[in-house]
This record gives C-alpha cells, structure tokens and sequence, in this order.
C-alpha cells in the first residue's frame, strides 16, 4: 500500500496468515537516514532513464484482470 485510504479492513488477512505492508518512499529523508542520499540518487537515476526514454509508463494501458499472464504482459511491455 502506498496510500492512505480511509478505511482498510485487515480482518480478511488474519485467517488467510496474509501480511499487510505499508511503503513510505520518504522514510529516509524524513528520519534522516545515513543512506538519506540514496534515496536522491535513486529518483535521479529514474529521472534520467525515463528521460532517455529507457522506461515508459503503462498508465494508458489497460492490460485486463491482475492475473498471471497479464502481470508477463505487462511486464514484457517497453
């Protein structure tokens, strides 16, 4: 989850022994990680590929239901 929905029911996963993760792309700058740098260098990096064209967005795409096949469609799509 990279959001912040309103309401997220967990209840569900307990009796599936399913786990629930949140990612917070900031932690470093906001803790003031040692690695806090990495963080810069790894958005540049993406910058820069994304601006060489090395990777394009899919968000135009619709690729169908998540499921296997789909997930190496998507995947397989550059």
């Amino acid at each position: 989850m990279i959001d912040d929905p309103p309401h997220v029911d967990v209840q569900p996963l307990k009796d599936k022994a399913a786990s629930f993760h949140r990612e917070l792309m900031s932690t470093r700058p906001k803790y003031q990680t040692p690695g806090m740098l990495a963080q810069h260098d790894l958005l540049s990096s993406i910058a820069k590929m994304v601006h060489e064209r090395g990777v394009r967005t899919t968000l135009g795409e619709n690729m169908g239901t998540i499921n296997a096949t789909n997930l190496k469609t998507a995947h397989a799509a550059n």
